[in-house]
């Protein structure tokens, strides 16, 4: 995004540059300017350092510094979070300063109270950070927090931050490096000015930056195109003796090349030698570019052979640049003769070279030899894209050639290439230069549906071929599309295409148009001739001077070209059109309209008594006439707004942005990301700006802000936090400026809104409204509102599944419902299973969930504490040491028998211990055991372990430990020391409860209650980790987001919508009842969600389809605009072409009988007249006529159909099935299964006895072997424009989601199938 530096701007840009270069004369420093001295004082005369002694902390200020000191010095952050509450900038400050020495210890104390306390932080404790940071050179880490404060504040907060850095310098006894860190960022975030402010400071007080952060200012000035700032700024580097380098000296050349200044540069060049530096490539090629910009090919040539003499080889940019330079100018003879020696000196060509080539003989229309230059690519290898397509093709379209090009077309589609704009507007010339202009329109509809964009040239040549042809209709189509693509529009062509529908006695049909144009403010300059001696003259609002005599004055700038009656008769009109009439539904008032009449005072009466709900905001004059729809009638206004100047901008760049932000409003109004992604796209489009487009209010701005507005508590809650700054500070300055008019208009709307009817809303809120009927409505024991802390606890093992969602959206639910809060913890003890793959996923996967959480912690931020308790709890006897063979250890456990070691000495348990962390041989065979009762009937209270050696690296901590607490352990410690108060677990723990008290008894910590609720299970589904890991591993799905996992990004991938999920889960609650659920009843909800919203496409199976010819059907195709959801107008229209011949199903057709009237769904009825069969009795053809007047009601089968035109998509149709063919494992099993994912299960499988063991190769009768069916088929246009994740209904198929979107012709859309609560299993083994 280019950042608009003013004219006044710029000079006091300059200025500064130029009284830095006087003072700079005068202070000038003797040192050599060849040795680069960053950063030191080179000026006798500055002034000193100031310092601002600080008071120092005392009473409860200095009682409680101290004590954080404490905290942070033994890394106890839990007690320094009790303190929390206290924090102030005074106290935070003194603690920095304290800590400075440390800078990790300073970073982490300063983000925690960031993230504890933010209005604790101030400059000073944000300056002192920086200086702790700059001085141990971690400047990646204080830039980060320098361009955090930069994007918020005021103007004047850079000057204060000098300030602060300045004032704190000495306290913190820092170094120069912190104002040139300071430097360094203001030139990254193009601040320019503010760069400019500190290095004026910085000589003040006798710092400079290093050459490396004027390099960043330097790279930033020319990124900008200010190349005449950047020089002043190099100057002055020369003044204050920072030595360049040789990169400062190439960016210094390339702007004195961008500024035309080619002597300069080349004098540069001659001087870096005697400047200590050496030129190279770079400094010779960006001089070369310079002289071939301007067209001084000897000059560069020159250059070149200089080049070669001083030692330095050309390269192949040099001789890139130079082809390009004799291309441009069309000397092909001499850019071959480069390509020529290019190749004598060994440089080898590359794509670039050879595309250069091919497209300046292409421009030249020379075929021959462009083909000649593809073919020696073609033989050495060089790899072809695009650009090489292009210029053959236009080559051959200028020769009229437009069947060779066409061969090249196909060609793409072998090389994977996707035809662009270009390539598209050279077969347009092709057409139109054979005179084939209809042939030329079509290949740009084609051209549009591909997604390309025409340019101005490619218009021209349509509108050229069209008036030769003398087909004036034509040339009309051609402006209405220049009109609509906001292309500027010469008055002299509009007048030749009027004057051809005249003399061809269409006089309405070009007024039409004129009042088309003149309406959409189209003509860059008025139109003026004379037909048949009457003068054509303005009329808009309003010039007009003609035959009849008088004249008539107003603003004016679009001539109609009518004659002199015509002109008074529109003037006529032009004061009747005042009295104007906005209509609109009761319940709906257009905001935005509203809102711009206020602006503009625009004299419109206001009529809200529509009271149909379908009717849409319509402008009704006094003749009659109508303007309807709210993008139509902003523009209305925007034009005609006389009261505020430029409320529809000053030129036509303008004026197309302007369209282009009324266009982009409506996207406020959807939900979710999108809402999301539409503020975050806005909100960095006003980081450089104060509105919209331009420098002054305009309709774009009043579009926008009134859908933010409009949103409701949507933009509400985000206006309120500090996410999007740049967008509030904009909406606010609205808001602040035009008050008055703004507060009368939302009360007015609020009255509206509250009157009518209730708003229409999208017909998905019936089912978030019913997603409040299963909600749990149980208690927690002893939950007390506004005290209740839950965690929801993963193990970074996997991804995240929907067994995990139902624990985490409970926490979620009691914690809203007790104005509580939940945090994240990773359950990161057992380092073999573990990596931060998952951690990433997990965070990802509860963020989709819509789970708002305090913080993310870790146990492994416990292990000194637990190690600790663990140490304790065995001096205590209550804890022990055992290196009994895990097998006998489980006989043990299971008669109810004591270890050998449980009567262990303390001395003899902590020697052992001291073995297990070494990690020694010795220490690897034992693990520490819980002193419970080895004969509790519980057998989660025999003796369970607490520790266990793993000598594997862990993902976080490396390899620090090689001991790891168990989950039993670890879990009832850290609950109790995080001040959980609920720990809800599933009921498969219900066996493990006793054990969780009995440990917390023995730490002697606070009691946590456990809250029970039922484990999720669903039929055909595995929701186990370590399974899941396993088809992982074996390749049976493509991962854990593969659509046939029950992982969050799974199903969603599948197709289900987060709401749908959220209201499955919440209607089981917090039930304690074991049941196995059916995916139906989630599926159901999902299609409740997606049915009323989502677009309806059409698409034909493609190994069976058979081709219906309609004999009267249309002998030219034509499209029109239909509604992709009938019901539902905010999915949009899609093209439908009808065509003569058209693809249905080969099941369809095969239930046709001869006669049979059938309707094809979006056309009308047909009656099929003939049926042929191959000899197997297949339908292979069907034959019939249109019955349009026929009515629906009377035929059997309503048909799907696809016109027979090569613009249809290819798609791949996915269908899934369940991984496993049982609804649910037996035990037995799950042993089987067990033994083949790794698990400890000799013990178990042992159980089974030989009559019910069964053979590991036997274990396939489970795991489905087939569960993935893809179909190939045919799909309609208008899928080209599908994006990933866009979800549709193919009809009388069924919802799909997008996997793979459209990306060229030869590669097909991939669509998953989603299940619609009737499909029970999709694909079956059985």
């Amino acid at each position: 995004m280019m950042i608009r530096i003013s004219t006044g701007a710029h000079r006091r840009l300059c200025f500064r540059f130029s009284t830095l270069a006087t003072y700079g004369e005068l202070h000038r420093a003797s040192a050599d300017p060849t040795v680069s001295k960053p950063l030191v004082s080179r000026n006798r005369n500055t002034i000193p350092i100031p310092h601002r002694s600080n008071p120092e902390p005392k009473g409860q200020d200095l009682d409680f510094v101290n004590v954080a000191h404490s905290h942070l010095i033994q890394s106890d952050w839990d007690k320094l979070e009790k303190l929390s509450n206290h924090l102030d900038s005074f106290r935070v400050k003194n603690v920095l300063l304290k800590i400075q020495k440390d800078y990790v210890l300073s970073l982490e104390f300063f983000t925690w109270v960031k993230h504890q306390s933010p209005g604790s932080h101030s400059l000073e404790t944000n300056a002192i950070v920086l200086h702790t940071l700059t001085k141990n050179r971690k400047f990646k880490s204080a830039e980060s927090i320098l361009r955090e404060i930069l994007s918020t504040g005021g103007i004047d907060l850079p000057a204060k931050l000098f300030d602060a850095l300045l004032y704190s310098y000495r306290e913190c006894d820092s170094t120069p490096r912190v104002f040139d860190s300071l430097f360094k960022a203001f030139a990254h975030l193009n601040k320019f000015r503010n760069a400019t402010d500190a290095f004026v400071k910085m000589k003040e007080y006798g710092f400079f930056p290093n050459v490396e952060s004027c390099n960043a200012y330097l790279s930033s000035l020319l990124g900008q195109g200010r190349v005449d700032i950047a020089l002043r700024f190099y100057r002055e580097m020369r003044r204050c003796k920072i030595s360049p380098n040789t990169y400062t000296l190439n960016m210094v050349i390339s702007c004195y090349c961008r500024s035309g200044k080619l002597d300069k540069g080349v004098e540069l060049l001659q001087d870096m030698e005697r400047l200590g530096f050496k030129a190279n490539n770079v400094s010779y090629n960006t001089l070369i570019a310079g002289h071939c910009e301007k067209g001084l090919l000897s000059s560069a040539w020159k250059l070149k052979n200089v080049m070669g003499k001083s030692g330095l080889q050309p390269d192949v940019v040099t001789f890139n640049t130079l082809i390009h330079g004799f291309c441009r100018d069309g000397k092909l003879k001499e850019a071959s003769k480069v390509f020529g020696e290019m190749k004598a000196v060994n440089v080898a060509p590359n794509t670039v070279t050879y595309n250069t080539l091919i497209n300046g003989y292409g421009q030249q229309g020379d075929h021959e030899m462009a083909y000649r230059f593809y073919e020696d690519m073609v033989f050495k290898g060089i790899k072809r894209d695009i650009l090489t397509y292009n210029g053959l093709i236009l080559g051959l379209c200028k020769q009229a050639k437009t069947k060779k090009a066409a061969h090249f077309v196909k060609e793409l589609d072998k090389e994977s290439l996707v035809p662009n704009s270009s390539t598209f507007s050279a077969l347009i010339m092709g057409q139109c230069v054979r005179r084939n202009a209809d042939r030329g329109f079509e290949l740009y509809r084609s051209m549009i549906r591909s997604g390309c964009h025409p340019n101005e040239q490619t218009f021209d040549v349509l509108m050229s071929a069209f008036c030769k042809n003398e087909d004036y209709d034509g040339a009309a189509q051609v402006l209405r599309e220049m009109v609509r693509r906001s292309v500027p529009l010469d008055s002299r062509t509009v007048h030749q295409v009027c004057n051809g529908l005249e003399h061809q006695g269409k006089d309405q049909l070009a007024q039409e148009l004129v009042k088309e144009l003149e309406a959409k403010k189209s003509l860059q300059e008025p139109l003026c001739a004379l037909v048949d001696g009457v003068p054509r003259v303005e009329v808009g609002a309003f010039s007009v001077t003609g035959g009849s005599g008088g004249s008539v004055t107003s603003s004016a700038s679009v001539n109609t070209g009518f004659g002199a009656e015509q002109v008074f008769g529109l003037i006529s009109f032009a004061k009747k059109m005042e009295e104007i009439k906005l209509t609109f539904p009761a319940d709906s008032p257009p905001l935005s309209v509203i809102v711009a009449l206020s602006l503009s005072s625009s004299p419109v009466t206001i009529d809200s008594s529509s009271s149909s709900s379908s009717a849409v905001p319509s402008f009704v004059f006094s003749d009659g006439r109508k303007l309807t729809g709210t993008s139509v009638l902003l523009r209305y206004v925007g034009r005609s707004a006389k009261s505020l100047p430029g409320f529809y901008g000053h030129d036509a760049f303008e004026y197309s942005q302007i369209d282009e932000w009324i266009d982009y409003a409506p996207v406020f109004s959807s939900s979710g990301s999108e809402f999301k992604n539409a503020c975050t796209s806005v909100d960095n489009y006003l980081q450089s700006g104060t509105f919209l487009v331009g420098h002054s209010l305009s309709i774009a701005d009043v579009a926008v802000w009134s859908a933010l507005a409009g949103s409701g508590p949507r933009w509400e809650s985000l206006r309120k936090s500090k996410k999007y700054q740049n967008l509030v500070r904009w909406f606010n300055s609205i808001l602040l400026e035009y008050a008055e008019p703004l507060n009368k208009v939302a009360a007015y709307t609020a009255a509206k809104k509250g009157s009518g009817k209730p708003a229409s809303v999208a017909p998905r809120s019936k089912d978030q409204q019913a997603s409040d009927k299963g909600k749990p409505e149980v208690d927690l024991p002893g939950a007390e509102v506004g005290k209740v802390k839950l965690r929801f606890a993963p193990e970074p093992s996997g991804y995240l599944h929907i067994g995990h969602a139902k624990a985490a959206l409970l926490n979620k639910y009691f914690a809203e419902r007790y104005q509580g809060e939940v945090i994240i913890r990773f359950d990161d003890t057992n380092p073999a299973k573990e990596s931060n793959e998952f951690v990433e996923n997990l965070v990802k996967d509860i963020g989709t969930l819509g789970i708002k959480y305090e913080r993310v912690t870790y146990t492994s931020d416990y292990f000194p504490d637990l190690m600790s308790m663990a140490e304790k709890l065995m001096r205590e006897g209550k804890a022990y040491v055992d290196d009994t063979p895990r097998e006998q250890m489980h006989k043990e456990r299971k008669g109810g028998i004591d270890s050998k070691c449980r009567n262990h000495t303390v001395e003899e348990n902590l020697n052992l211990w001291r073995e297990m962390i070494a990690g020694s041989k010795r220490g690897l065979q034992c693990c520490v055991r819980g002193k419970l009762d080895m004969q509790d009937p519980n057998k989660a209270m025999r003796d369970p372990v607490y520790y266990r050696c793993n000598p594997m690296s862990h993902h976080r901590i490396g390899d620090k430990y090689k001991i790891y607490p168990t989950y039993d352990f670890a879990c009832p410690f850290v609950d109790s020391i995080q001040g959980i108060t609920h720990a809800l677990r599933s009921s498969e723990y219900h066996d493990r409860n006793a054990q969780y008290y009995k440990v917390l008894e023995d730490m002697g910590l606070r009691r946590v209650e456990i809250y029970e609720f039922s484990r999720l299970n669903l039929v055909y589904t595995l929701l186990s980790k370590r399974k899941l890991l396993w088809f992982v591993q074996q390749g049976k799905v493509g991962g854990w987001d593969d659509p046939r996992f029950p992982t969050v990004q799974g199903i969603v991938r599948r197709g289900l919508k987060i709401e749908a999920l959220i209201q499955f889960i919440l209607e089981q609650g917090a039930s304690k009842n074991l049941n196995l659920m059916e995916w139906d009843k989630l599926w159901t909800i999902n299609k409740k969600i997606v049915d009323p919203v989502c677009p309806r496409h059409t698409a034909v199976v493609e190994e069976w389809r058979v081709l219906l010819t309609l004999t009267d059907g249309p002998d030219e195709p034509f499209v029109r605009l239909i509604p992709k959801h009938k019901k539902y107008e905010g999915a949009g229209e899609k093209e439908t072409t009808f065509t003569k011949r058209i693809w249905i199903e080969g099941a369809d057709a095969s239930a046709i009988s001869v006669n049979e009237e059938v309707t094809l769904m979006d056309w009308g009825n047909a009656i099929v007249k003939e049926v042929t069969k191959d000899e197997e009795g297949r339908v292979t053809a069907l034959s019939g006529l249109l019955n349009l007047k026929g009515s629906v009601k009377t035929t059997k089968l309503k048909l799907t159909w696809l016109p027979e035109t090569n613009e249809l998509v290819k798609l791949t149709l996915t269908d899934f099935g369940y991984l496993i063919t049982k609804k649910k494992l037996e035990e037995n099993d799950e042993l089987v299964f067990a033994k083949f994912v790794n698990m400890d299960t000799k013990k178990e499988t042992s159980a089974l006895g030989d009559s019910n063991m069964r053979k590991l190769e036997d274990f396939p009768e489970f795991v489905n072997p087939d569960t993935k069916k893809e179909t190939s088929a045919l799909g309609d246009s208008n899928m080209r424009n599908l994006q990933r994740g866009d979800v549709i209904q193919l009809e009388r198929k069924g919802y799909y989601r997008c996997d793979v979107p459209f990306v060229k012709s030869s590669k097909p859309i991939v669509l998953f199938s989603i299940p619609d609560g009737r499909q029970h299993q999709p694909l079956s083994a059985n």
